[in-house]
């Protein structure tokens, strides 16, 4: 290949290159300026306004936005409000002024708001601490500090650094360089071990990733009744189940029964207890009342039969003696009068069976076939 044409070659690639380095390292550094914005604010939101104020000027650094010198201003107007510190003060009005000046005044109109008011109460307090300070007196910068700040997404979550004592999250440590190693816990999350190396005179940010625990559901409810959780089956109770935390929709069904169904939220590492009593349907109590018919049938039939072959044995008896010997007209009437009884209790007997059979077809199918459709 001629090197005039190899050239722009290995310039395209180069570009490719470049652009995919540069790519990779915009999306570290806007994750790390994410990190740090989050340790802010909940810093802030649990008034450790030093903790902020580190949070947002090291995620500052990183990605600088007007909305961060507001962030910073508040912070370090409620540490001025706590403890009455003049560089807390002095750096709250430059944050503001600096706010108002970068933020553009087509848009954030409340945070404006909220900066123009803050500032009105707090230069007159400027005003006064500046004439009663003694002039000349010029305050060191403190030195640069070896830090670690550990932050989570995790709410309520606790560090321990260096095996110390437990702290809130996000925790901010003055250690000495090298290798330092954080465990991280919170309720209803499972632990997380996080290792970062402190450099000399700088801010290292680490992210402790936790990963939810999931949560428990126990439903009492009969045993074999079919359980479904958002319209899908689970299988029959009693079941061992383990979900994500969120809200579902259980349902719960059983021959013959009337289907369950109802909501339950289900909190990470917590167990859910749910009570789905199952009513029975009005076909099995109609199943239960026909089968009730077809056993009393059942004794009629038993009784009939009862009365037919006795019937059958006096009308076989007076019948025999005839066929050996001669018998009375008196014989011969109780003869004809056991022959029709039979007759008739066999016919009745016959009838009866015949309803008891059906009465026990139609107990069986209301039974057999009283199943609730699916969710």
């Amino acid at each position: 290949m001629p090197r005039t044409r190899a050239r722009p070659l290995v310039q395209g690639l180069l570009l490719v290159a470049i652009a995919g380095l540069t790519a990779r390292a915009h999306a570290e550094v806007s994750e790390d300026a994410r990190s740090l914005y989050m340790a802010g604010r909940q810093a802030y939101q649990a008034g450790r306004y030093d903790v902020a104020i580190e949070s947002f000027e090291a995620a500052n650094k990183i990605a600088p936005a007007p909305l961060m010198y507001f962030n910073l201003a508040q912070a370090y107007r409620k540490l001025f409000l706590s403890n009455e510190d003049p560089e807390a003060l002095r750096h709250a009005l430059e944050d503001y002024r600096r706010f108002l000046r970068e933020a553009p005044t087509t848009g954030d109109a409340g945070n404006r708001a909220a900066a123009i008011q803050a500032l009105g109460e707090l230069l007159p307090l400027e005003s006064a601490r500046a004439q009663a300070a003694t002039p000349g007196v010029v305050i060191a910068p403190p030195p640069a500090r070896t830090e670690l700040m550990i932050v989570t997404e995790v709410e309520h979550a606790k560090v321990v650094l260096d095996g110390g004592a437990p702290a809130p999250a996000p925790l901010l440590a003055t250690v000495t360089p090298g290798e330092h190693h954080a465990h991280i816990e919170a309720p209803g999350w499972f632990p997380g071990e996080l290792k970062l190396t402190a450099v000399e005179g700088r801010l290292i940010v680490g992210e402790g990733r936790l990963s939810p625990q999931p949560g428990h559901v126990e439903v009492a409810s009969e045993a074999g009744a079919q359980l479904y959780i958002d319209g899908q089956h689970r299988g029959a109770l009693p079941l061992a189940l383990e979900l994500p935390a969120r809200g579902y929709t259980l349902t719960v069904i059983a021959r013959g029964r009337e289907p369950w169904s109802g909501a339950v939220e289900v909190t990470r590492g917590e167990t859910a207890k749910v009570s789905a009593p199952l009513r029975v349907t009005g076909q099995r109590r109609a199943a239960k009342w026909i089968a009730g018919v077809a056993a009393a049938a059942v004794v009629l039939t038993a009784a009939e039969s009862l009365v037919w072959l006795q019937a059958d044995s006096a009308a076989s008896s007076i019948d025999a003696t005839r066929t050996s010997s001669t018998i009375t007209p008196a014989q011969l009437d109780a003869y004809e009068a056991d022959g029709a009884r039979r007759d008739t209790w066999r016919s009745g007997t016959l009838g009866t069976l015949a309803v008891t059979a059906a009465f026990a077809l139609l107990a069986g199918a209301l039974y057999l076939f009283d199943v609730p459709a699916a969710p």
